[in-house]
């Protein structure tokens, strides 16, 4: 369980998105 990793990811793909 890596939530870090899972909002780090979150994070970036709301980056990617904009």
């Amino acid at each position: 369980m890596d939530f870090r990793s899972e909002t780090s990811g979150k994070f970036l793909v709301k980056i990617q998105t904009q």
